[in-house]
Formats: C-alpha cells, sequence, structure tokens
C-alpha cells in the first residue's frame, strides 16, 4: 500500500498543478477576449464615424449639385 500512496500523491501533485496552468490560461484566454472585444467596439466606432462622415459629403455634394 506504501507504493499506492505515493503514486496516489504524485497524481494529487500533478492534478493540482495542471488545475493551476489550467487556471492561469483560462485567465489569460479572459484577459485576451476583453481586449478583442474593446478592439471591435472600438472598431465598431471608427466605423460608424466614418459613415457619419460620408453621408453628411453625400448630403454637401447633392446640395451643391441641386443649387
Amino acid at each position: 500500500t506504501g507504493s499506492l500512496s505515493v503514486d496516489e500523491t504524485q497524481i494529487t501533485t500533478a492534478n493540482e498543478r495542471l488545475q493551476t496552468e489550467i487556471d492561469r490560461i483560462n485567465e489569460q484566454v479572459d484577459r485576451y477576449r476583453e481586449r478583442l472585444l474593446k478592439q471591435y467596439a472600438d472598431l465598431e466606432a471608427a466605423i460608424n464615424k466614418v459613415n457619419n462622415i460620408l453621408q453628411s459629403l453625400d448630403a454637401q455634394a447633392q446640395a451643391r449639385a441641386s443649387a
């Protein structure tokens, strides 16, 4: 039973180490996801600004064309 106890201890230790690594990787993934979501939101905001500018320029061009 002595070797079984050692094997169980080694397995438990390895399991704890692997769980710590999994937790660390999950935290990295969460931070990366948040960064990507912010970049996406910033990109959406930039696209909206550009679209507003384009609409404004189009309206000005139409006003000049009809004048």
